[in-house]
């Protein structure tokens, strides 16, 4: 009995189901959907309810009525909660869809576009720097857009500037050429390069000047170098390419500033002369000459004649003038440090580099002259005096043909000749033996020239023969390892041991 009540209850919820679908699906009835939804569209889906509902839960019509039967109505059904899937429908459905957007808003690009080439012609080159960021890529495309107005082209003016650029890049490819045939035609030409030096040649004007040249403008050039070169009404050429400057320096340090000048005049030295006679007070400008008198023997006795503001203001020498030999005087710069004239002697340096070192280290020590051998020794060049950072142009220089025959003459009149040697005492002759700390009491009983010799073998045994006295430099290490200092180094100490130790100290 109960096994047939279940099998007919369920056979009969099965019937009301399928019957009540086919029925809801026919006439559209079912649950009552919520207000303020849409019923979906398309057959077999019914509105999706909503499972939160507003007055309880809705109602709908009878199993019974639907059916044809009399089933009574209770509890809930499935077929309220069943949703059927939902398939979106594209706006483009049966067309392309790049045909569908283009016939759509095609109208509406062309409007846009129209707006934008107007603001384009109020304003051309922001519309220009949107296309690209290089400047000369802007104002080609503003000029292919059409936004820039096209200057008609100048012909002439064209053809001017064609010639123009032709003769310049002439002129760059031939220059070096022309410039090496016009020092040819002129080997008396030198530049000096450099600021220091030209500068300083300015300042001394102890040889003709020709020219200056410079990459600057004109009221771009320093105020001493303008001044100079405007008092002497010197030919300045101005915005020179910098390329004619590196010829006319060998590929030199020019600074931008390149001096054409003539080469210093040769002067030839025979003696130095006896400075006995050129004592005088450093307090007063007349001479208080000691004329007829002898040589003193030692220091005391020179003190005695001379007192301790006394130094030597002018140093006698004889050179040759016109194939003459003549005596000349040359007026020395006040040094209250040293008493007698202090000259330096260069024997066969051949390097440019260390000749220029050498000549600035004895200006800034206070020497009053140099003298080298003609032979066998670098050239006063241009890279002699940039080396020199310009102290070639204010020291007074000779040379000398026969330097042994100038060692005699000059030991003759009293000078003491200091040779620097690293050999052994046996070719110093009868030339006494001198520490560095003692040249300093030599210098204050008597004047002084100290010899300098060459970078490799140092100083000529004959040279060293005919000196007075000979001094050698101690080092500190291994001399089988490194037995000498560089020559201009050698020479800077050399020349500070002249002075006292507080000659060097400074005032403030």
């Amino acid at each position: 009995m109960r096994n047939a009540f279940s099998s007919s209850f369920w056979t009969q919820c099965s019937r009301s189901f399928s019957t009540s679908t086919s029925g809801w699906a026919r006439s559209g009835s079912g649950s009552r959907p919520r207000s303020g939804t849409t019923p979906r569209s398309g057959s077999g889906s019914g509105s999706r309810p909503n499972q939160k509902h507003l007055g309880g839960v809705p109602t709908r019509a009878p199993l019974s009525e639907a059916s044809g039967k009399n089933f009574p109505s209770q509890g809930k059904s499935f077929d309220r909660y069943f949703v059927a899937p939902e398939v979106r429908k594209k706006a483009w459905d049966g067309q392309d869809k790049d045909t569908y957007f283009r016939d759509k808003y095609a109208h509406v690009h062309a409007q846009q576009r129209k707006e934008r080439e107007e603001r384009k012609k109020t304003s051309p080159y922001k519309a220009a720097r949107s296309f690209t960021k290089n400047k000369i890529g802007r104002m080609e495309r503003a000029e292919k857009l059409g936004l820039t107005p096209k200057k008609e082209p100048n012909i002439l003016l064209q053809k001017k500037q064609a010639e123009a650029d032709e003769a310049n890049e002439n002129i760059r490819r031939n220059f070096s050429r022309l410039f090496n045939e016009s020092l040819e035609k002129d080997p008396r030409r030198q530049f000096i390069y450099g600021t220091g030096p030209v500068l300083a040649a300015l300042q001394a004007n102890k040889r003709k000047i020709l020219a200056l040249h410079t990459k600057d403008r004109r009221e771009e050039i320093p105020e001493p170098i303008s001044s100079i070169c405007k008092a002497m009404k010197l030919k300045v050429e101005c915005s020179v390419p910098n390329a004619h400057l590196n010829i006319m320096t060998n590929n030199g340090i020019h600074n931008k500033y390149v001096l054409e000048v003539r080469p210093l005049e040769k002067r030839q030295l025979v003696s130095l002369g006896s400075v006995w006679e050129q004592i005088e007070d450093n307090n007063v400008d007349s001479a208080d000459s000691l004329t007829n008198q002898e040589i003193p023997e030692n220091a005391k006795e020179l003190e005695s004649r001379l007192g301790s503001n006394k130094t030597v203001q002018r140093l006698p020498i004889s050179e040759v003038e016109d194939g003459k030999i003549v005596s000349n005087l040359l007026k020395l710069q006040p040094n209250s440090s040293k008493k007698f004239p202090l000259v330096l002697f260069i024997d066969e340096v051949t390097d440019a580099h260390n000749f220029g070192a050498i000549i600035r280290s004895a200006y800034y020590l206070g020497v009053d002259l140099i003298v080298h051998t003609e032979k066998n020794t670098a050239k006063l060049s241009a890279v002699v005096d940039k080396t020199s950072a310009g102290a070639m142009e204010h020291i007074d220089i000779f040379n000398t043909p026969q330097p042994l025959k100038f060692f005699e003459l000059s030991r003759e009149n009293g000078w003491n000749i200091i040779a620097t040697s690293v050999a052994n005492g046996d070719k110093a002759g009868q030339a006494a033996k001198v520490q560095p700390s003692e040249l300093h009491q030599l210098l204050q009983v008597a004047p002084c020239m100290l010899v300098i010799g060459s970078e490799g073998q140092g100083l000529r045994t004959s040279l060293i023969q005919r000196s007075t006295h000979v001094v050698k430099w101690k080092g500190f290490q291994d001399v089988s390892k490194l037995d000498s200092l560089n020559v201009s180094v050698a020479t800077g100490l050399l020349l500070s041991k002249f002075y006292d130790n507080q000659a060097f100290d400074a005032t403030d």
